[in-house]
């Protein structure tokens, strides 16, 4: 057993785990596996041409097979805003507009710039609810009475 790679690599797992820690973006763990692979030949006397080839065996495999579907699964990369909980909210129409001519609409006391779903008329004062949101135009199906 060589004392240099067993060092080599534990400086890896540590390096890739703190790297992973802050971000959660599931791109350095695999390495930090990986590098556990490395570290096991290296404990079991395989040389450093077997170690390294089982360290990027190992973080390949991982890395295009198991990351997607964590990152699915885990939903990482997704950030939803606060405008995001307006989606449903139900608000009331501060002018006439439609899906070609913006208008505006009042929701828990705020304004926002909004459109009407395609093909609707939307009065002032009708309540309206949030369908999508396209850009900053909120896009908006006005409620039956």
């Amino acid at each position: 057993m060589n004392n240099i790679g067993l060092l080599f690599w534990i400086a890896v797992i540590i390096i890739c785990v703190l790297l992973e820690i802050p971000t959660i973006s599931l791109s350095t763990i695999w390495f930090a596996i990986g590098g556990a692979g490395g570290l096991a030949c290296c404990l079991l006397g395989f040389d450093d041409t077997i170690q390294v080839l089982v360290f990027i065996a190992v973080s390949v495999i991982l890395l295009l097979f198991t990351a997607p579907f964590l990152k699915r699964a885990m939903k990482v990369g997704e950030q939803k805003t606060n405008v995001d909980a307006l989606i449903g909210k139900t608000g009331v129409a501060l002018d006439w507009f439609n899906d070609f001519e913006p208008g505006s609409v009042k929701i828990d006391g705020k304004v926002w710039s909004s459109i009407a779903v395609p093909g609707e008329y939307i009065k002032e004062k009708e309540k309206v609810q949030i369908e999508a949101i396209e850009g900053v135009k909120l896009v908006v199906r006005k409620l039956p009475v």
